[in-house]
C-alpha cells in the first residue's frame, strides 16, 4: 500500500490542479469574495467526484477484479435504461450511496472549518506580487511533480503498469492503483475490436501450438540464455544478417558481428513495434502490434501472461533485464517483465 503513494498524489494533483491554480494565482482580484467562492465551487466538484468515484469502486470491484475504467463510466451513462439501472444501484447500494453522502458532508464541513489568509502585508506593491509569484511557481511546479509521479522532470510519468513495480503479483496492482488515477489514464482507450478469421477447428489444422514433451528426451540443459533485442535499428546494419546481395561490410555492429557466428540466427526478421513497450510485449510475450491496440496499455496489461521470463523461472532461472535508457522510459525492464510475469 505504501508503493501507492505516487499514484495517490499523482490523482490528488490532476484533480486539484484548477482549484490551486485558482488560490494562488498572482492577480489582485484571488482574494475577492466571488472569485473564492468559484475556487470553492470547484474544490467540491473535483474533490466530490474523486471521493464518489472511489466510494462507487468499493461495489464495482468485486463484479470485474480490478480497477474502474472510464470505458465502463461510458458503457453506463449510454445505456438507453440508464435511469432504471441507477435506481436498481441505488436499493443494492443503498450502503455505497449513503458512505458516499457523509462523506461528501465531511469533507465540506472541513473544508469551511479553514479561512483562507492573503500573504504578510508590505509596504512595496512589487515585493507582495513578487512573493505572490514565487509561491504560485513553487505550487505550479510541485502539482507537475506530483501530477509525474516522480522526483524529477526527465523521462516518462506514471502509468498504470508501473505499479508493477511495487508488488510481488500482478493481483496486488490493484491495491497499488487508485480509482481516479486509473479512470484519468484510461480516457484515450479505444474498445478493442473482435477478430475472428478462423474457428477453432481450422487454426488446429492449420497450426497448433500445443507441443507434447517427449518422454525420454533427457534433462534440460540449464545454461545462461542471453536475448539481445535491438531498438530503432534491424539487420541491414548487422553484417551477418545483411541479405542483400550488393551488401558490403559496415563494421557497425562488431560485437554482435562477432557472437552471431556462434549464436541462434535468424536471417529472416520483421518488425515488432513502433514503441519500446511494442517490441518487448511481442519479443517476450508473442504479442503482435495491431494499431492503435497497445497491450502494455490495454485493460489487459494486468493479466498474467506465459512469457519467456516466466517459463524459465520454473526451471530454476532468474531473469535481469538491462536497457540503455533513461529511467522511467517505456523500455523500463521492471515493468514490462512484471506484466509479462517475468520477475
Amino acid at each position: 500500500m505504501w508503493q501507492g503513494v505516487p499514484f495517490d498524489l499523482s490523482a490528488w494533483a490532476y484533480f486539484n490542479a484548477l482549484f490551486m491554480v485558482m488560490r494562488f494565482l498572482p492577480v489582485p482580484f484571488a482574494a475577492s469574495r466571488g472569485w473564492l467562492r468559484a475556487s470553492d465551487a470547484v474544490y467540491y466538484i473535483t474533490n466530490g467526484l474523486m471521493l464518489c468515484v472511489n466510494m462507487a469502486d468499493v461495489a464495482m470491484f468485486p463484479f470485474q477484479g480490478s480497477r474502474l475504467r472510464f470505458a465502463a463510466i461510458r458503457s453506463f451513462f449510454t445505456d438507453p435504461n440508464l435511469g432504471g439501472i441507477f435506481l436498481s444501484y441505488a436499493g443494492a447500494y443503498w450502503w455505497a450511496f449513503l458512505l458516499s453522502a457523509l462523506t461528501l458532508a465531511l469533507m465540506v464541513w472541513l473544508y469551511r472549518r479553514v479561512e483562507p489568509e492573503g500573504l504578510p502585508s508590505v509596504k512595496s506593491p512589487v515585493l507582495a506580487w513578487c512573493m505572490r509569484a514565487g509561491m504560485f511557481l513553487f505550487v505550479a511546479a510541485l502539482l507537475v511533480l506530483c501530477m509525474r509521479g516522480r522526483l524529477s522532470f526527465s523521462g516518462k510519468g506514471l502509468k498504470p503498469a508501473d505499479a508493477a513495480r511495487g508488488v510481488e503479483r500482478l493481483s496486488e496492482m490493484n491495491v497499488v492503483l487508485n480509482t481516479p488515477f486509473n479512470l484519468l489514464h484510461s480516457l484515450k482507450e479505444k474498445p478493442v475490436e473482435a477478430l475472428v478469421y478462423f474457428s477453432e477447428k481450422e487454426l488446429a489444422s492449420l497450426r497448433s501450438s500445443v507441443r507434447v514433451p517427449v518422454a525420454d528426451a533427457g534433462s534440460m540443459s540449464m545454461r545462461n540464455v542471453m536475448l539481445i533485442v535491438i531498438e530503432s535499428g534491424g539487420q541491414h546494419w548487422i553484417d551477418r544478417l545483411d541479405n542483400a546481395p550488393e551488401a558490403k561490410p559496415r563494421g557497425l555492429m562488431p560485437f554482435l558481428d562477432s557472437i552471431s557466428g556462434q549464436s541462434l540466427v535468424v536471417r529472416y526478421n520483421f518488425t515488432t513495434g513502433r514503441r519500446s513497450n511494442e517490441g518487448m510485449a511481442a519479443i517476450l510475450g508473442g504479442f503482435p502490434m495491431f494499431e492503435p491496440f497497445i497491450y502494455m496499455g490495454s485493460p489487459y496489461e494486468n493479466n498474467t501472461v506465459d512469457a519467456l521470463p516466466s517459463l524459465l523461472r520454473r526451471k530454476g532461472y532468474a531473469t535481469k533485464f538491462y536497457c540503455g535508457s533513461n529511467h522511467g522510459s517505456f523500455a523500463h525492464g521492471r515493468r514490462i517483465l512484471n506484466n509479462l510475469n517475468g520477475c
